[in-house]
């Protein structure tokens, strides 16, 4: 496809990870934007951080100040500005369809159910309870949620 033949009515997110929470920040402050897919999202940059630092063994609080400055000398925001779970509301009334997995490593499931149960209706939670952060690529997931939930919000059937 080109840019030409992109129909700007018709546009959606899918985001994967800290895609799906860059997405959701994204949507939040975009109207053009139909629906949004959000696969994994993290419910802030600093939780994320957090967690990531206790799975390497790494106290938080050795390293939180340091990196916190480097983000807002890198990104020019506040690591605290950027918090899916806080902004997620404002998408509506635009679909949400937000997938999960029990069973991630990278993203605890406590963290994607928060950013979940902070967005308001019309959304959609979608649970995979086997494999980890990636299992939700799978091509049945894919067909049997991602796929219909577009269909419906863009309203291509």
């Amino acid at each position: 496809l080109s840019l030409e033949q992109v129909d700007n009515s018709r546009l959606a997110l899918y985001g994967f990870s800290m895609g799906a929470a860059t997405s959701v920040v994204v949507a939040s402050e975009r109207d053009d934007i139909i629906c949004l897919v959000a696969d994994s999202p993290f419910s802030s940059i600093e939780e994320i951080t957090i967690h990531t630092l206790n799975q390497m063994l790494i106290p938080p609080a050795l390293v939180l100040t340091r990196l916190k400055k480097m983000f807002s000398k890198t990104f020019g925001k506040q690591m605290e500005e950027f918090n899916s779970a806080d902004v997620v509301n404002k998408i509506a009334p635009r679909p949400v369809l937000i997938l999960g997995n029990r069973e991630d490593r990278m993203v605890p499931f406590w963290q994607i159910e928060k950013v979940f149960q902070a967005a308001a209706e019309p959304k959609q939670f979608f649970v995979n309870d086997l494999g980890g952060h990636f299992a939700n690529a799978e091509t049945i997931i894919l067909d049997q949620q991602v796929i219909p939930f577009l269909k419906s919000a863009l309203k291509l059937d």
